[in-house]
């Protein structure tokens, strides 16, 4: 598994998703952490958010800092919500 940029991670996703209806089976897991990776990861300036997306084959993951988290998260959640076939009620 290896890090990736945010807009990276959001476009494997994205393709992970695509990947799973082509087949007509198949899951993708995304999942959060608290990252304390300060020491582990040099250049890292503070700890963030680790996130991880997995389809049981292919497997991605990026850091995403504080102040970055809810940008991250909508743009996430609208990938999933697309793919789902979710819309928002007005």
């Amino acid at each position: 598994m290896g890090f990736v940029d945010n807009e990276v991670f959001l476009e494997e996703v994205l393709k992970l998703y695509k990947l799973s209806k082509t087949k007509k089976c198949g899951s993708v897991w995304v999942t959060f952490k608290q990252a304390h990776l300060k020491k582990e990861i040099p250049g890292l300036a503070c700890d963030g958010c680790l996130v991880r997306a997995t389809n049981g084959s292919k497997k991605f993951a990026t850091i995403v800092k504080p102040k970055e988290v809810g940008k991250f998260n909508s743009k996430l959640t609208t990938i999933m919500n697309t793919q789902f076939g979710l819309q928002r009620l007005n």
